[in-house]
């Protein structure tokens, strides 16, 4: 399982997905904070979580075949 795995890393403020793109991806948080946040018709932002060292996010969309419900 790990060769499927790619290491990259992102700089402050750079979005890792955006919400309604496909999630063909599963991401592992091996150091830093990331904040997952929905954005409404009018662009207002509302947190969902907050993800840190060690902890897994965007398994949702990758596991069910639907588009990112979260940027």
């Amino acid at each position: 399982m790990a060769r499927d795995f790619h290491r990259r890393s992102y700089d402050k403020g750079v979005a890792i997905f955006h919400q309604g793109d496909e999630g063909r991806s599963i991401y592992v948080v091996v150091s830093g904070l990331v904040r997952v946040f929905h954005l409404n018709e009018e662009g207002d932002k509302t947190t969902v979580n907050f993800f840190a060292d060690g902890q897994i996010f965007g398994e949702f969309a990758a596991i069910d075949g639907g588009l990112r419900s979260a940027t």
